[in-house]
């Protein structure tokens, strides 16, 4: 594969059409500071760190694709040179036809069941416990408070806290977690 851009060389089997190889960087161009993509992470996830990184420096279309492929490494980027030639004119092309292939890869979203799934080992401090299902709260998009609550006590194991609950429902999550900070004192 030639892939050049000098402004004459012919491009010979690279994926990009002739207007995005010979599109110049720009003079504060620097490579995308992101973790290289090698095919096994979610390509959602790496797409976004890299129009964060293209919009904090105002790339236009064609030079994201160049900044693109620049993070592609081991099966993407082999991945990459064997796409049709000539067959990316725009960001939005690159970005259709890696999605497409790297779909398996993609990382799907926690639910409100996730919330479910979380259980507090015997062993476990209450600290950890709320840590670790925040952890989850952060990728569930979005979720009635309730089930929240209630997911959250429902994981707790037996003790003191458990049974303040059950004596006394807490109004809502931040009240449960209020309410969490005095038995986390207890525990230090």
């Amino acid at each position: 594969m030639e892939c050049k851009s000098h402004s004459r060389v012919v491009i010979k089997g690279c994926p990009f059409s002739k207007a995005i190889v010979r599109e110049p960087l720009p003079g504060n161009f620097k490579s995308a500071k992101i973790k290289d993509y090698d095919g096994n992470a979610d390509p959602e996830e790496h797409l976004a760190r890299l129009g964060n990184m293209a919009m904090l420096h105002c790339y236009a279309n064609r030079i994201k694709c160049k900044m693109f492929l620049t993070t592609m490494v081991d099966s993407a980027q082999r991945w990459f040179e064997r796409l049709a030639s000539k067959s990316i004119h725009f960001f939005e092309d690159f970005q259709k036809v890696f999605l497409h292939h790297f779909s398996s890869s993609k990382k799907y979203k926690n639910t409100a069941f996730s919330f479910f799934e979380v259980k507090q080992s015997l062993k476990e401090s209450l600290r950890a416990y709320i840590r670790r299902f925040n952890i989850v709260a952060l990728d569930v998009p979005s979720c009635v408070p309730e089930t929240k609550t209630t997911a959250f006590t429902q994981g707790l194991r037996e003790g003191e806290f458990f049974r303040s609950l059950t004596k006394k429902a807490p109004g809502d999550f931040e009240d449960l977690l209020a309410r969490a900070e005095k038995y986390i004192n207890m525990e230090a």
